[in-house]
């Protein structure tokens, strides 16, 4: 059996507005194993972004257990939390998080900058990375010099020049069209094939059609899941 990627138990997350504590994740249990490939759905204010924004160590749980290949990720400091999403996570974002003054080689890089990685081993991979999302004849173009569809590719190749064993993507057809949306997710579907687990945001059922598993939030809580 496949053995647990990611364990997450009795997961809350509230946040303080004010004198009022307002709840978003409430209990949450789930299992992810590498190779997974798992969309994420429901209603706006279900909690969908929060979860995933914990997963990727953007933000932490206010109760339960966080397990990252065994290690408890709530206990962690910031600093290895940085180091740990930089070579374990890639993140593709629906408004691409593309610096607009850096060309696409010198945003496909960023990550390494967070990662003990050779200078020359890091140039070589993100250069492997803008090969395999199709973008080696725009390596030098700045975000503005590109279309939707291109910028999140370079989103894309950002995320997985480290080699993550996780990909997390909020929304990431939400600015594209439906057959850029079908390129992008045909990607996505390519990094799975190759072992990554892939845990995908969408309110869109024909997006999260190509995951293995959906999961359904509600008011916090999951709802349904569906393999």
């Amino acid at each position: 059996m496949t053995p647990d990627l990611i364990i997450l138990a009795q997961i809350t997350k509230q946040y303080q507005m004010g004198a009022v504590q307002i709840p978003v994740l409430q209990g949450i249990d789930l299992r992810i194993h590498q190779n997974d490939f798992i969309a994420i759905m429901g209603p706006s204010g279900s909690g969908k972004s929060t979860l995933l924004h914990i997963i990727g160590c953007l933000d932490r749980p206010t109760s339960g257990t966080y397990l990252l290949e065994g290690k408890s990720m709530p206990d962690v400091s910031d600093k290895e939390s940085s180091r740990i999403r930089a070579t374990h996570i890639g993140f593709v974002f629906q408004k691409f998080n593309l610096i607009p003054t850096l060309n696409v080689m010198e945003n496909v890089e960023l990550p390494f900058l967070y990662a003990d990685i050779d200078v020359e081993i890091a140039k070589k991979q993100a250069s492997e990375a803008i090969h395999r999302v199709g973008l080696t004849d725009r390596i030098y173009h700045k975000p503005s010099e590109l279309s939707g569809g291109e910028m999140q590719r370079a989103a894309i190749a950002r995320a997985v020049a480290i080699r993550p064993k996780i990909i997390l993507a909020d929304e990431p057809t939400g600015n594209l069209d439906s057959k850029t949306g079908r390129e992008i997710l045909r990607l996505f579907e390519e990094f799975h094939s190759h072992g990554a687990a892939i845990i995908m945001v969408t309110h869109d059922k024909e997006v999260a059609s190509f995951a293995k598993t959906i999961i359904y939030l509600k008011d916090g809580k999951i709802e349904d899941k569906i393999s």
